[in-house]
């Protein structure tokens, strides 16, 4: 695999924050894709789940490495309507707070995708962990559980939300507290992205809590 041009497409708050780890800096940024793919080897769309309508553009450039945002939807649900024809996927986790890391989460469908992010990983510059795809791949599943709790914490009057925050960000030396995240990520993303769980996996534990989908109804 060689590359030589990336476009990074999506708003401005995540095109920073992933801009703050790689490498190499992209040919073209914004938050549409731009109107001449041929230009590029790789796009990383950090937006890609929220319009899987891309994907069809995407696929007519069988030349592209496409790396997209897949915590909303699955990998495989995005490449189903042009699954074997088009450009290599692979799935990115490009929730807020999660690009800041030195460790990309991706996903992948096949074994040839799965091999390109060694590569990929060393032209970028950031550690890249591939996963099995699936819906909410697997820190955000770990993330939104913990949310969740907090949010029940709270509706319990057992602990305030700074008291969480403080606990968490000394105990497990998180980036924020699960309250402070949840507001980055925005309280009815959360909802939604937990509905989405709930609806995937039938688990119980991903069904928000009354406080949280109050939170959210009125964020």
């Amino acid at each position: 695999m060689t590359l030589s041009s990336f476009a990074l497409i999506g708003p401005p708050s995540l095109r920073e924050e992933a801009l703050r780890r790689l490498r190499p800096k992209p040919r073209y940024q914004g938050e549409l894709p731009p109107s001449d793919l041929d230009r590029f080897d790789l796009i990383i769309d950090l937006e890609l789940d929220l319009h899987p309508e891309r994907m069809a553009r995407y696929a007519q450039h069988p030349s592209l490495l496409l790396l997209g945002c897949s915590v909303r939807r699955s990998l495989a649900d995005l490449c189903a309507p042009v699954r074997g024809k088009g450009c290599d996927v692979l799935g990115l986790n490009a929730l807020p707070g999660f690009l800041d890391r030195g460790v990309w989460e991706c996903t992948y469908i096949g074994e040839t995708e799965k091999n390109l992010t060694a590569a990929l990983s060393d032209w970028l510059g950031v550690g890249m962990e591939p996963l099995p795809d699936q819906v909410g791949m697997l820190a955000p599943r770990v993330l939104f559980l913990i949310i969740n709790e907090a949010f029940l914490l709270m509706q319990e009057g057992t602990a305030s939300a700074e008291d969480i925050d403080t606990a968490m960000k000394l105990g497990t030396n998180y980036p924020e507290g699960p309250i402070a995240w949840a507001r980055k990520i925005g309280l009815k993303e959360v909802v939604n992205l937990l509905d989405l769980l709930f609806e995937d996996t039938g688990e119980a534990r991903f069904k928000p809590v009354p406080a949280l989908r109050r939170a959210a109804a009125t964020a």
